[in-house]
C-alpha cells in the first residue's frame, strides 16, 4: 500500500522525551505541547461481555483503525497495544481528516504521523500517540497504526458497547468490522467564558485502609481470610524510628495520619470499604470492624477540621462492595440491591452524621457526595443504570466505579501500562500485588521508576478533575505510599534506591513532590 507521507516535505516536532514528525504542511518543529485547559476525551468503546482478541499488524502494511468525531481539538489517541513479547515490534501513528470514504482519506496526506512511540514499546501497553496542540481541531478524523516490524498490534473487542461516540467506526486491514478497538481520544475544548487554564487545580484523593488492629488478635500476624502477614512496618509518629504496627482506631496514629495528609495538601481520604459491612452487605466480624474503624477516622476528621489552626481541611468519602460473588451465586439478588443499601447507610450514617461533620465533611463530585464500587468495571454503567428496584439513595451520589484502573475508575490494581487518561479522574500507584501473582500479574515498583512515570505522564497532559493515589496504606496489595520499613517483605518489593540504599519516605517525599510541582505548574499556566 503505498503511504503518502513518504512524499510530502516532513517537519520534526519534540513531544516531551521522544521525537514525532509532523506531516503538516505548516509544521514549524515547536513543541508538541499539551496546554492545560479544560480536558476532554471520547471512549471509542465500552467492555462487555465479549471476548478480547490481539490483532497483529504485520510488517507488510497491515492496518488497522478507527474513524470518530470530536468536538474538541484532539491532543492524542491512547491506544491498548500487544506485541507478543518481541520488544523489537513497531508500527507508525497516522491521524487523517476523513473525507467521504477510507480510500479517499488515506490517499491524502495525513494531519499527523508519529515514527516514534509505537517503537519498541512495552508489551500490552496503552500508548499515547501526542499530537500537536492545533494540528487536528475539532472534526471527524480516521487514525491509522501499521506495522512496520516484528508482531505489533491492537487488542479488539467482540460485543463491545458503543463508547461515546455512536457514529465510530473500526477498521481492519482496510475494511469496517464489527470488533471494536480499545482506544480512546482526548484533547481540550474552552468553554465560553473560561479561564485559559480551566480553572481550579485537580483535587488529588488517596485511598486509606482502616483495616488494621492488634486486639482481639493481631491482624498483623493472622491476616483475615486469604491475605497474607504484613510484613510492612510504618511509621506511626515524628518520633524518628518508630516503625510499628498500629491500630487503625488509636487517636495519636489517626492524628499523625492527617497531619502528613494536609502537608501532602490531599484534598480527601477515599476509605476503602469495599470488603462489606455496609447497609448489610457481606456483613462478617472483619468487615463490620473495618467499618468501625472507618468511623473512628471520620470523627478525627471532624476535630481536625473544627481546629481553626488546622489550614488545611480534609474531607473524606467512601468505597463500598459490588462484589460478583455475592449478587452472582443468590437468586434474586441483584447487583443495583448491592449498591442501594450501602448507599443508604453512608447517606444516613456518613454524610449526614453531625458527629463526623455532617455533610460538609464528605467530599463532593459536581454537587453530589461521591461514593465509589468495587466490583465489576460497569457495576455504575451497567448493573446500576438497569436496575430496576429502588433507587432512591443511590441517586443522592456520584457514584463511580474502581476494577482495574481502567477509563474513568477510581482504582483499584493498576496495570503495568500506568494510568489511563481520563477527563474526570486518572489513577497514579507505586505498582501492585504481589511476586506470585499471575492474574493479573505483579506490577513491579522498579525503585520508584513506575510511580515517576504515572505521575509524569498525567503532567504533561491535561490535567483531569481528580488525581487518585492508590494508596496512603494498603500493606495486602503492595500498594502504599507512606512511610514504611520495609526491609522484612519477602512478597514485594523492598523500598530501595537504585543504589540499593533503603529509603522508608521514599514514595511519600515523591507523592508530595508531585502534587506541589501538579499544583505549582497549574499555577503558572
Amino acid at each position: 500500500m503505498a503511504i503518502a507521507l513518504l512524499f510530502v516535505p516532513l517537519t520534526f516536532a519534540y513531544s516531551g522525551d521522544r521525537c514525532c514528525v509532523a506531516s503538516d504542511e505548516a509544521g514549524n518543529g515547536a513543541e508538541a505541547a499539551i496546554l492545560k485547559k479544560k480536558i476532554s476525551g471520547i471512549e471509542l468503546m465500552v467492555p462487555g461481555s465479549g471476548a478480547r482478541t490481539p490483532l497483529q499488524l504485520t510488517p507488510t502494511g497491515t492496518r488497522g483503525g478507527a474513524k470518530f468525531t470530536a468536538d474538541f481539538t484532539i491532543t492524542a489517541v491512547t491506544i491498548l497495544c500487544p506485541n507478543w513479547a518481541n520488544a523489537d515490534s513497531d508500527m507508525v501513528f497516522y491521524l487523517y481528516k476523513w473525507d467521504t470514504d477510507y480510500d479517499t482519506t488515506i490517499a491524502a496526506k495525513p494531519v499527523w504521523t508519529d515514527f516514534e512511540t509505537g517503537k519498541g514499546y512495552q508489551d500490552n501497553g496503552m500508548l499515547d500517540f501526542e499530537i500537536r496542540d492545533g494540528v487536528a481541531p475539532a472534526g471527524t478524523y480516521l487514525w491509522l497504526l501499521e506495522g512496520v516490524n516484528s508482531t505489533p498490534g491492537f487488542w479488539a473487542e467482540s460485543q463491545a458497547k458503543v463508547g461515546d461516540d455512536p457514529n465510530v467506526v473500526f477498521f481492519y486491514q482496510g475494511k469496517p468490522t464489527s470488533d471494536s478497538i480499545v482506544s480512546s481520544v482526548y484533547g481540550y475544548k474552552k468553554d465560553a467564558g473560561q479561564a485559559e487554564d480551566g480553572g481550579e487545580s485537580p483535587d488529588v484523593g488517596i485511598w486509606y485502609c482502616p483495616y488494621y488492629f492488634t486486639s482481639p488478635y493481631d491482624l498483623w500476624e493472622e491476616p483475615y481470610g486469604s491475605a497474607t502477614r504484613i510484613e510492612y512496618r510504618p511509621l506511626c509518629s515524628n518520633t524518628p524510628g518508630d516503625f510499628r504496627k498500629y491500630d487503625a482506631t488509636d487517636p495519636e496514629v489517626i492524628d499523625f495520619h492527617l497531619q502528613q495528609i494536609a502537608d501532602a495538601k490531599i484534598d480527601f481520604l477515599l476509605f476503602e470499604l469495599s470488603p462489606g459491612g455496609l447497609g448489610g452487605y457481606r456483613l462478617s466480624g472483619w468487615c463490620e470492624q473495618n467499618v468501625k474503624n472507618a468511623r473512628e477516622v471520620c470523627k478525627r476528621i471532624k476535630v481536625w477540621n473544627d481546629n481553626e489552626q488546622k489550614t488545611w481541611k480534609i474531607k473524606y468519602a467512601i468505597a463500598g462492595g459490588c462484589h460478583p460473588d455475592v449478587w452472582d451465586n443468590k437468586p434474586g439478588f441483584a447487583a443495583g440491591l448491592c449498591m442501594e443499601g450501602p448507599a443508604r447507610d453512608v447517606f444516613d450514617t456518613f454524610v449526614n452524621n453531625p458527629e463526623y461533620g455532617g455533610a460538609d465533611n464528605y467530599y463532593h463530585l459536581n454537587g453530589l457526595p461521591l461514593l465509589v464500587f468495587w466490583g465489576w468495571p460497569d457495576s455504575v454503567s451497567n448493573h446500576w443504570a438497569n436496575y430496576g428496584g429502588d433507587k432512591t439513595f443511590g441517586n443522592r451520589f456520584a457514584l463511580r466505579p474502581a476494577s482495574d484502573c481502567q477509563y474513568g475508575q477510581y482504582g483499584w490494581n493498576i496495570s503495568a501500562s500506568g494510568p489511563v487518561i481520563h477527563s474526570e479522574v486518572e489513577v497514579v500507584s507505586p505498582g501492585w500485588g504481589h511476586y506470585g501473582r499471575a492474574v493479573p500479574p505483579y506490577v513491579y515498583r522498579r525503585n520508584g521508576d513506575f510511580y515517576r512515570e504515572c505521575w509524569e505522564r498525567i503532567l504533561k497532559r491535561p490535567l483531569p478533575q481528580i488525581v487518585m493515589v492508590v494508596t496512603f496504606n494498603d500493606y495486602w496489595e503492595n500498594t502504599a505510599v507512606w512511610t514504611a520499613d520495609t526491609e522484612s517483605l519477602t512478597d514485594a518489593d523492598k523500598w530501595h534506591e537504585k543504589d540499593g540504599r533503603p529509603n522508608p519516605s521514599m514514595y511519600w517525599d515523591m507523592t508530595k513532590e508531585y502534587i506541589h510541582r501538579m499544583r505549582s505548574e497549574y499555577a503558572r499556566e
